[in-house]
């Protein structure tokens, strides 16, 4: 409970740094927006909902690539750390579990996280579902 709060607590003094930049931002990727998408409620049939999908476990696979290089670079020390991921056996569907999950709890304990960007939510996702200990 306190590392989701704390996360939670990381997205939101995140998100008020990049509040200037919001307007400019794609609707589409806002928090709420990736949650529908990796959830299929994109699109007009079983198709496009598939296509939905596909990209945000897509997204998520990179965005976890990303975080792990980024990991290894910003600090050997686990304190210095937000996250702290394992190195293999979770699924890309895994993870795109895990993220939407947390942000889907985000969003139900302070509804204004659904309009910040994802990459803020996928971060603090991360940091609270793999905190360093």
């Amino acid at each position: 409970m306190k590392t989701t709060a704390l996360a939670l607590s990381a997205v939101l003094s995140a998100a008020s740094l990049m509040a200037a930049d919001k307007e400019k931002e794609d609707p589409q990727a806002t928090v709420a927006a990736f949650v529908d998408q990796c959830e299929g409620r994109y699109g007009a049939d079983a198709a496009a909902h598939t296509v939905w999908q596909m990209s945000c476990v897509m997204y998520t696979a990179g965005f976890v690539d990303g975080a792990r290089v980024a990991q290894g670079l910003w600090s050997t020390q686990s304190t210095a750390r937000s996250a702290c991921l394992p190195d293999e056996g979770l699924s890309n569907d895994e993870w795109r579990g895990i993220i939407v999950g947390q942000l889907r709890l985000f969003m139900v304990k302070n509804p204004e996280v659904r309009t910040y960007h994802k990459r803020i939510g996928i971060a603090a996702a991360l940091a609270s579902a793999f905190p360093c200990k």
